[in-house]
């Protein structure tokens, strides 16, 4: 959503690597600390890296999530067999940042990421705008965020065909994010008008 609606890039494996890294979630017995059956991978933030990505504040932990996890029947066969196997050893590849090699070439992007941090963009922010647009989430669009104009037919992007009330989206954002939302205002995504250009145009007499 950062990627495509804000920097205006497809969705950058090597960018991800070098901010969130994978640790093991496990849970206490006994004492002990044992791997999950489910959920035994949680995605973090670097911490070092916490400088570089807009700001996220939550509402509440999520501990204990794992009290509501609930299986999925497999309908027609289509996910995957069930192997009873389990992670319960960290790889040392979930530590991993991008290749050396890519890493300087990050540094647009990671520019990019300041300019929206320092403009005021925020996680509250990238949900805000995510539902003024009805996007279907974890879908393959249509259209890229960044080609979403009044032009663009958007069947096969959107959810809803009305636009979902202010209000609406004020409660929906601070269920996801912090309830405090004077920084969840709903910032223009490419291509709107007003949206955040990262281009600076210089021009030479």
């Amino acid at each position: 959503m950062v990627c495509k609606g804000f920097l205006g890039v497809p969705t950058h494996w090597n960018l991800w690597l070098h901010l969130f890294k994978a640790e093991m979630s496990s849970r206490n017995e006994g004492g002990e600390k044992k791997p999950r059956w489910a959920g035994g991978c949680t995605l973090q933030l670097r911490q070092s890296c916490s400088h570089l990505y807009i700001l996220s504040n939550m509402p509440t932990s999520n501990w204990g999530w794992q009290n509501g996890w609930f299986y999925l029947r497999n309908d027609g066969g289509l996910l995957p067999e069930y192997t009873g196997k389990m992670v319960v050893e960290c790889p040392d590849k979930w530590g991993w940042g991008a290749p050396a090699e890519d890493q300087k070439r990050l540094g647009p992007l990671l520019t990019g990421l300041e300019k929206l941090r320092q403009a005021g963009v925020t996680a509250a922010t990238v949900a805000a705008a995510f539902h003024k647009r009805s996007l279907l989430p974890l879908a393959q669009r249509r259209a890229f965020m960044w080609e979403m104009t009044r032009e663009v037919p958007w069947v096969g992007t959107r959810m809803l065909e009305a636009p979902v009330l202010a209000t609406d989206i004020t409660t929906r954002v601070s269920r996801t994010t912090h309830p405090d939302l004077k920084d969840s205002r709903v910032v223009p995504m490419r291509p709107e008008k007003g949206y955040i250009s990262l281009v600076r145009r210089c021009f030479c007499l």
